[in-house]
């Protein structure tokens, strides 16, 4: 990066440092198609590294997945639109989704239990990006432990749903955390 004379913003390097692996040789392969993608600027956002560097599928799963448990409807068909074209089959993204819901359970508890917000996703495994905060803020703001669990549970159903009916997983996936966004809108107890 030095030597294309290129910067990363500080999200940018926190996924790229997240995103590559121990393969010193795929690593540099995926830096100096980073650096290509961005010639002719001085700096690589977030956006360059999750539009070019592998692996960068997490990054989209993020982004639906947050903007279902936010209540951001709109978004969640948006980012799941997105998230199918970089290649995130159904499956992945009600996966992710499962392990994002049982994440935000623990962090709730945590919040119940006395903790700040900001403490609980400080303190989350894995820590909730300063990228995410004010997605998954609102999401621990929106849900209680119980309608996690329920969504929880509603998740699992549909998984299990997608492998019964292979030809309509990706339906089946969008309908849930459609679902899924309209209940967190709800605020219910």
């Amino acid at each position: 990066m030095r030597a294309a004379k290129l910067t990363l913003a500080p999200d940018a390097r926190d996924a790229l440092t997240a995103l590559l692996g121990g393969d010193r040789l795929a690593s540099r392969s995926e830096l100096r198609k980073l650096a290509l993608y961005v010639s002719g600027r001085d700096k690589i956002e977030l956006a360059d590294v999750a539009a070019v560097v592998a692996n960068a599928s997490a990054i989209g799963l993020d982004r639906v997945v947050d903007a279902t448990f936010a209540g951001e409807t709109r978004d969640v068909e948006t980012e799941f639109g997105k998230a199918r074209g970089e290649g995130s089959s159904p499956a992945a993204i009600v996966s992710a989704a499962i392990r994002q819901v049982a994440n935000l359970h623990k962090m709730k508890l945590a919040v119940e239990g006395g903790d700040p917000i900001e403490f609980a996703m400080k303190r989350g495994a894995p820590p909730v990006h300063f990228s995410r905060e004010k997605d998954v803020g609102a999401a621990l703001r929106a849900w209680t432990p119980p309608r996690l669990l329920r969504a929880m549970q509603q998740l699992a159903e549909a998984s299990l749903d997608m492998r019964r009916n292979s030809a309509l997983a990706e339906a089946i996936a969008q309908r849930t955390l459609l679902s899924l966004a309209v209940s967190a809108r709800r605020r219910e107890s």
